[in-house]
């Protein structure tokens, strides 16, 4: 993985050895950084910005020299995240070790440093929001948080199939690599988890 778990998400910051290893490898092939994070948000952390990144579980995808290049399906998002995050700031509004992360296209609730009622409350909001919204949000499961995002037929792996395509990487002599924190089938990422595709992946085992 390329940063550890931290208790605070703007803390995962990439060390300076991981900096010089990926650029190491993006000196030998193509490299894309597929994250959950924004863009933007990724690209500072990481102290790169010259690579391609798909922020925000594939709906911002960037590439050098040519900009944004995500599908011209995907919608805007703005008002449903806005909305989204506006209804979890009042009814979590009281508490404590409770963080929201306002993206692109989702929020993020994230409870590593809440007590277990804390939690527990945690729990039954976003699961009731869900409930009230069952066309419009769903969840993305993580380590000690809630990812609510718009319930379209799109994600990560479709991100990377995407990228594979725009960046003509799709040749019998090249097999993607798929590097993750997760299994693809717990992060449903469909290359990976389709036996017939040509991607090999590893998954190393991270504490949680």
């Amino acid at each position: 993985m390329l940063t550890p778990i931290v208790d605070r998400p703007e803390a995962a910051v990439l060390s300076d050895t991981m900096r010089s290893t990926v650029r190491a490898l993006a000196d030998r092939c193509p490299v894309c950084i597929v994250t959950g994070r924004d863009r933007a948000v990724v690209q500072r952390l990481m102290g790169i910005d010259d690579l391609t990144v798909a922020g925000s579980h594939g709906f911002d995808i960037w590439k050098p020299g040519q900009g944004v290049i995500s599908p011209d399906s995907l919608g805007d998002f703005t008002e449903l995240v806005a909305d989204t995050t506006a209804t979890l700031r009042e009814r979590l509004a009281d508490t404590d070790g409770v963080t929201l992360e306002p993206k692109r296209a989702s929020v993020a609730v994230h409870y590593r440093n809440a007590a277990p009622q804390a939690r527990r409350h945690t729990h039954d909001v976003v699961h009731a929001l869900l409930d009230e919204l069952p066309d419009r949000l769903e969840m993305i499961p993580g380590k000690m948080v809630y990812e609510l995002r718009p319930a379209v037929d799109w994600n990560k792996g479709k991100a990377v199939l995407h990228l594979i395509d725009v960046l003509g990487l799709d040749s019998d002599d090249i097999v993607p690599m798929y590097l993750a924190t997760t299994s693809p089938t717990r992060t449903r990422s469909p290359p990976s988890a389709t036996p017939e595709s040509r991607f090999s992946w590893a998954a190393p085992m991270i504490p949680r």
